[in-house]
């Protein structure tokens, strides 16, 4: 008996558990219904009285399933019980009148087709009431205010304070468990939602959760060193507890887990966080500012924004943001009136980094204020503003300052070329002087693609950091591509479908399908990531999967093939990019061996390089995170050494005959250049070296040109036209061409 009651809960349970999703369904139903009756109203007609009926019953059914569904979800009493009472109650409603315009429905008198207009209106109206306290259940309090403009009623649009630890009678893991619990654990389990029925802001609710001397036998800890997959996982939502939390959860138990400070504590800083959230809505009030708390895990900084104030900001503004000054880390100024004298009224900027006053009144007077008073500003925006090069003085004062917007200013294009010749680790925005842009290396084209954004194209530079686009294609997938001497771009549009086309007329010239063409058996699993043409028209080509470099005339037809050797088969990861050298052999980038390898036409390893960690653990991941030694490409040099671009690896190495690494270019190396994911390497005819810089976010070069010195000479950096993924690209220096 026991057990069929068990069972019973755990089906209640279930059916509960469907209400967010069986919940949708008849709110889509109804907005459809209504639109039907407008369209019918609108063609005067009673036609459609079918489907319109199936509709309502529908809308009507679901709804009546997803009200009972919601009072199973409720019985666990894991929300506060007024919001629940009204949401249990106003959703009942809307089965209700959805009920009763489905029964409506079947009449034709002019009178029921009125009172169904009137449940209609009466229907929306409950819904909307009902969805908003659904909101307020599961994302508390706020939540559809939280991120509004003041004149849109914003009460709370900021991140939970961070927590300040008073007194000093916690120890240190004490105050980590303090921290771990307001920040990740009284969402769910405090004042507002307590689901299981437990509230972590409360003596009961810790003690119930742990036993004192024993960690094994402490829910608290069970809970958040489980495996990351178990159903019993906490949190279930967000990043796991950090391993460091975890362990100061596990000590706190050990040492008798005392309780009593701990939840004085956390009752003082529940306290204290209203108070913040109080102070943040009154600074909203005084200022007219939007004043947003910055995501984070623990977060303290604001972003403090008057761009829509209407009127001329005032001293009385200004001075009100004195008691969160100190947390100020955006602020926006843009296209306000700003009396001088009304700046001097802020207290000071520390934590300021980003400041913008774009369109704003600001002169060179009222810039000096404001830099004596934030002098660790990164970015500074003034576009548009009353900025001479007198303000010179105060901006090159910024020792932290990474980039400063001057476009639309009185300052000459001399004078700003002159300031970024002043601050070279600074990025100078602006119409500076034209200089010779090209007396490294000339004019140059760049074919570039990135299967994130499906693009190919064929880029002529037009000064240094601009260029315009020749030629673009869509592609799919891509691994490799060429300029061909006579101007042809030979690359693929997916894994296994190679195409050579004229940039200029457009015209599809050659094609191959690897997955159909000189297969050893129908359906074989074939990719190809490297290609190349070679001589009388012939190309190479890498098949991942069957593992062999294959050589093909124009039509197709086989002329040669190699076996490779692999010693972690996959047909994605076999091989990356793969080259011909001038003596005949194949330079082999195996990208899950962590190796390259030479061949001759036999299949024979002639030379081999196994790619090292360099004492680093391997991990996971695409970008910065990750590492390992998932080589991209390796090409030969004229002098014998073999040049590979590492992956994951994060890096370039130059190795010479005997396996030796005689130059390196790391992870942190260059200045201002973070590499990511490291994909073609290409030595130009002046000896420097380009660089692909894949996954390396908005922030950082997708390409990188430097000399053997490892000085950054040449970036290209467009997130417009190519994304986080632009893995394949080669630099065309002979462009001086009549047009």
């Amino acid at each position: 008996m026991i057990l069929l009651a068990q069972n019973a809960t755990d089906w209640l349970s279930f059916i509960g558990r469907l209400h967010p999703l069986m919940v949708h369904m008849p709110i889509g139903l109804f907005a459809a219904v209504v639109l039907f009756e407008l369209f019918r109203c609108a063609r005067r007609s009673q036609a459609d009285a079918v489907p319109l009926r199936l509709m309502y019953f529908v809308a009507a059914a679901s709804a009546v399933a997803s009200a009972i569904a919601g009072w199973f979800l409720a019985v666990g009493d894991e929300y506060a019980s007024d919001t629940l009472f009204w949401h249990r109650w106003l959703g009942i409603g809307v089965a209700v009148t959805l009920a009763a315009c489905a029964l409506l429905v079947w009449s034709t008198a002019k009178k029921a087709a009125q009172m169904r207009a009137v449940m209609i209106l009466i229907t929306m109206g409950l819904i909307g009431f009902t969805g908003h306290l659904g909101g307020t259940l599961t994302h508390g309090e706020g939540y559809l205010t939280r991120y509004a403009p003041p004149w849109l009623g914003g009460s709370s649009n900021s991140a939970q304070p961070p927590i300040t630890i008073q007194g000093a009678a916690l120890t240190e893991d004490a105050q980590i468990v303090l921290t771990m619990l307001q920040d990740r654990c009284v969402d769910c389990h405090g004042p507002t939602k307590q689901k299981s029925k437990l509230r972590l802001d409360e003596v009961d609710g810790i003690q119930s959760m742990i036993v004192a001397g024993d960690p094994a036998s402490s829910e608290l800890f069970r809970r958040i060193s489980l495996s990351h997959n178990d159903d019993d996982f906490m949190p279930p939502d967000g990043d796991p507890i950090e391993e460091g939390v975890v362990h100061a959860v596990m000590r706190w138990i050990r040492d008798g887990a005392a309780i009593g400070g701990l939840a004085q504590t956390l009752e003082t800083e529940l306290a204290s966080k209203a108070e913040q959230a109080a102070l943040l809505e009154q600074l909203r009030t005084d200022t007219g500012a939007i004043i947003i708390e910055l995501p984070g895990e623990s977060p303290t900084g604001l972003r403090v924004d008057f761009s829509l104030v209407g009127s001329a900001l005032t001293s009385e503004q200004l001075s009100a943001l004195n008691p969160v000054a100190p947390r100020v880390e955006v602020l926006s100024f843009a296209g306000r009136t700003i009396d001088a004298s009304a700046l001097a009224s802020i207290g000071p900027l520390d934590q300021l980094d980003r400041l913008d006053l774009q369109r704003s009144s600001v002169d060179d007077h009222a810039l000096g204020i404001l830099l004596g008073i934030a002098p660790n500003v990164q970015v500074l925006n003034l576009h548009s503003t009353r900025i001479t090069a007198d303000a010179f003085t105060d901006i090159t004062r910024l020792k932290s300052l990474q980039r400063v917007v001057l476009f639309e200013t009185d300052i000459a294009p001399t004078d700003l070329t002159a300031l970024a010749d002043a601050m070279p680790s600074t990025e100078v925005i602006g119409p500076m002087a034209l200089v010779d842009s090209f007396t490294l290396q000339g004019p140059r084209m760049v074919l570039a693609a990135d299967a994130s954004k499906g693009r190919i194209a064929l880029m002529r530079e037009v000064t240094i950091g601009r260029f315009d686009t020749v030629w673009e294609h869509a592609v799919r997938e891509i691994h490799d591509l060429h300029v061909l001497e006579n101007g042809h771009i030979l690359f693929q549009d997916s894994w296994t479908h190679l195409v050579e086309i004229d940039p200029e007329t457009k015209q599809v010239i050659w094609e191959y399908d690897a997955a159909t063409t000189n297969r050893a058996e129908p359906g074989e699993r074939v990719e190809v990531h490297a290609f190349q043409r070679l001589t009388n028209g012939i190309t190479m080509i890498a098949e991942s999967g069957p593992a062999r470099i294959i050589e093909v005339d124009q039509g197709g037809k086989l002329i040669s093939s190699t076996q490779l050797t692999v010693d972690r088969p996959d047909a994605h990861h076999d091989t990356r990019l793969v080259r011909k050298t001038p003596t005949g052999t194949y330079l082999v980038a195996h990208e899950n061996d962590g190796v390259v390898r030479e061949y001759n036409a036999d299949g024979e390893i002639v030379w081999a390089f196994d790619v090292p960690l360099f004492d680093r653990e391997a991990a996971p991941g695409h970008s910065f995170s990750g590492y390992g030694d998932q080589l991209f490409a390796a090409i030969r040099l004229k002098d014998g050494n073999t040049l590979i671009g590492t992956g994951n690896g994060h890096s370039v190495i130059e190795v010479n005959p005997e396996g030796e690494i005689v130059w390196r270019v790391s992870q942190d190396e260059l200045e201002g250049v973070q590499l990511a994911w490291v994909t073609t390497v290409q030595e130009l005819s002046n000896g420097n070296i380009v660089i692909g810089n894949c996954h390396a976010g908005p922030d950082q070069p997708q390409i990188i040109e430097i000399t053997r010195d490892k000085e950054v000479v040449w970036k290209f950096h467009d997130f417009d036209r190519f994304g986080d993924a632009l893995s394949n690209s080669v630099i065309i220096e002979d462009t001086h061409r009549a047009d």
